[in-house]
């Protein structure tokens, strides 16, 4: 027997290891349907972006969910220079997985597939 599909989408959340998230963002995404994957390294969540995208394009190959990615949430992180190259990769290779930034309990887009998204 399959296992059930949650109503919930996965977003990728890039946040700085030594600081917790706000609760509130917890929130704001839950609002949205949207359920966080907290990624500390720009790299690995370019990957995971990446690979829940892939996921929502097979599942809906399927028929089995519908709708667009969540994309990729970047919270006030550190290394600046290794997010702006992420940044500029995922425009160049996928540039439909919508950036959004957050300072806190809002999110913001930061790209047109962000802008367009919903």
């Amino acid at each position: 027997m399959s296992e059930p599909l949650s109503d919930m989408l996965t977003c990728v959340v890039l946040a700085p290891m030594d600081r917790t998230l706000d609760p509130a963002l917890y929130t704001t995404l839950s609002e949205r349907d949207w359920s966080p994957r907290v990624e500390h390294d720009p790299r690995m969540a370019m990957a995971e972006a990446c690979l829940v995208r892939r996921e929502l394009q097979l599942r809906a190959a399927w028929q089995l969910e519908s709708g667009q990615a969540p994309g990729l949430v970047i919270a006030s992180h550190p290394q600046a220079d290794l997010v702006d190259a992420m940044r500029t990769s995922m425009a160049r290779h996928v540039p439909d997985i919508p950036i959004w930034t957050t300072n806190g309990s809002q999110i913001e887009p930061l790209n047109d597939a962000a802008r367009n998204a919903f």
